[in-house]
């Protein structure tokens, strides 16, 4: 174990994450997944629809429907990253990619802080999809749609699409 400085320690490292104890005086430690920073994208295609991205999730034991998301390069901006996640998982690219805000996923035991990006006008590239993603575009009602009935329940899509819709975007 080696030690991060305070007391922490960290018990197990990934390219991806680290897992880290840090004792508490007189109680249970407390554990914590130290991550690398990442984005979400919240695209939108010319046509006016919303991408989304079907894949497996190993944690969770079934393929799920997200917005396009991915962790942020060593000597990547995250705007760099969400345009790079966006053309890699989706096949579509956008020019800009427009800041809504960075969020905790579980401030209880991870570090992540997830940024938030909106891509308009975003455009298929002769690229297919990321190998292993089903890429589906839906009107926005049908987001919504998918938002109220958890079909689409992973927290960066609700978070994205109300921050599109609170700055006048959507």
């Amino acid at each position: 174990m080696s030690d991060l400085g305070d007391n922490q320690q960290t018990i197990f490292q990934t390219p991806w994450f680290s897992l880290q104890v840090q004792p508490q005086n007189n109680q249970r430690p407390v554990y914590i997944i130290k991550q690398t920073p990442a984005v979400g994208i919240l695209a939108r295609t010319k046509g006016g629809e919303l991408l989304l991205v079907r894949q497996f999730r190993p944690a969770l034991g079934q393929a799920v429907w997200e917005i396009p998301a991915g962790a942020v390069d060593p000597g990547e901006t995250a705007p760099q990253a969400a345009l790079r996640e966006l053309e890699e998982e989706t096949g579509y690219r956008s020019s800009e990619a427009q800041y809504l805000g960075a969020y905790q996923i579980d401030s209880n035991y991870l570090s992540e802080r997830l940024s938030l990006f909106f891509c308009d006008q975003a455009e298929p590239t002769q690229k297919p999809p990321e190998a292993g993603m089903e890429l589906l575009a839906v009107k926005p009602e049908t987001f919504e749609k998918m938002l109220l009935t958890s079909e689409l329940s992973h927290v960066s899509a609700a978070a994205s699409y109300g921050q599109a819709k609170l700055a006048g975007l959507l």
